[in-house]
């Protein structure tokens, strides 16, 4: 009867685990999540949040959809491909309505043709945390006046996302009182040095923990804003025939080193809990999966989409795991198995839409076990093979080899 996707903004598989340990801090997640699927090993299909939503609507990656950069992608005719989530829904017969605080996804970019209702917040200083404890309301509202209805609720979380711009009550009560200055201040005074974007900050990794500090008391915060939500679910006895889906769109942007791959872990690894109402025990996935499985899971609900491209539990689909950066003049990508990242980047020319292979400017494995390495210059063969394989997919990118 009801589909609900929620997604708080940067945030980290690591954080909501060790937020997860104590029942005091989320009791209301902990609570309506009791009986779940929780994905340990999801992963962003990008680095920051206007592709990674274009992704986890039409199911692609920044490469195919085209939307990984305000600039470059106004040639793009659609933020997210006319194959996407809210349509396939909608045409199911359901209610759409979404709350949206991403500067790419709202009525200027036209996203508003796929939703029954849309509403839009600025994400800005002094009025994000008041706009995020509003949604839970707004949303009970469009679920009672659509009750005798199917309805698909998306909603988007933005103060989890440093760097914070008003304090809420739990940091001045929590915290300690020693400040770098207001949470802006604090967060670009942490700033040591930049990558190749402004989305690669270099920080200083004492100051990152108040950061941190932070960060997880806006998600205890946000568990009483969802609490809201999930009471009136469970009240309203909605919650035995409806899907539940809660994840990040990506990682904090402060987990990046000197050196070391943008691409990596830290920043890319999301939650993914999936409450369904026909599970009835806690279960743990160990199955690397990306966002864009997310649609493809919920046509599957709907008898519309093939077991092998459907991730597990529900499907058997078991494919290296890619996730993609397109900002500038580089490319940069991880691919993800369950015994090696490989981290490639490269050229990337905005003027004609084309990734540079050839031109490489770093490549490198990580393994995570003891296996034998001596394969290593074919192990990079194979995986910039599943790359260019992976490539040939988009009608927008051109490769040069």
């Amino acid at each position: 009867k009801n589909v609900i996707l929620i997604v708080l903004d940067q945030l980290d598989s690591k954080v909501l685990n060790e937020l997860e340990q104590n029942p005091d801090d989320l009791k209301f997640i902990n609570s309506f999540f009791n009986e779940e699927y929780n994905f340990e090993n999801c992963f962003s299909a990008a680095e920051w949040t206007l592709p990674c939503f274009s992704s986890i609507f039409s199911g692609k990656h920044p490469s195919e959809h085209g939307n990984f950069d305000l600039k470059i992608s106004e040639k793009i005719k659609n933020v997210i491909t006319d194959d996407n989530l809210i349509d396939f829904i909608r045409r199911e017969g359901y209610s759409t309505f979404g709350i949206s605080k991403s500067k790419g996804h709202h009525a200027g970019y036209n996203i508003q043709k796929y939703f029954d209702r849309l509403l839009y917040f600025d994400d800005a200083h002094d009025v994000t945390v008041e706009d995020d404890f509003s949604f839970a309301r707004k949303t009970i509202e469009h679920l009672e006046m659509n009750s005798k209805g199917k309805n698909f609720v998306y909603l988007h979380y933005m103060s989890s996302h440093s760097p914070y711009w008003k304090p809420n009550i739990n940091e001045e009560t929590k915290l300690s009182l020693k400040r770098f200055g207001d949470p802006l201040k604090e967060y670009n005074d942490a700033i040591v040095t930049f990558g190749d974007s402004k989305v690669e900050p270099i920080m200083d990794n004492q100051k990152v923990e108040t950061i941190i500090a932070r960060q997880k008391e806006r998600i205890k915060s946000l568990d009483l804003v969802l609490g809201q939500l999930f009471t009136f679910l469970e009240k309203k006895q909605l919650k035995q025939n409806s899907i539940v889906i809660l994840t990040a769109d990506h990682g904090p942007n402060h987990f990046g080193e000197v050196g070391k791959p943008m691409m990596n872990r830290s920043r890319l690894n999301v939650p993914l809990k999936i409450y369904d109402f026909k599970n009835k025990t806690k279960k743990k996935i160990q199955n690397y999966v990306c966002q864009t499985d997310i649609f493809p899971m919920i046509k599957y609900f709907f008898d519309k989409e093939e077991k092998s491209n459907v991730i597990p539990p529900y499907g058997n689909k078991n494919t290296p795991i890619i996730s993609e950066s397109i900002f500038n003049d580089k490319y940069k990508v991880s691919i993800r198995t369950k015994n090696q990242t490989f981290y490639y980047s490269c050229k990337f020319n905005p003027q004609n839409f084309s990734i540079m292979i050839n031109e490489k400017i770093d490549s490198r494995i990580d393994f995570f076990n003891d296996e034998n390495k001596a394969d290593h210059e074919k192990l990079k063969k194979e995986y910039l093979n599943i790359l260019e394989e992976h490539l040939k997919k988009s009608q927008i990118i051109q490769i040069i080899k």
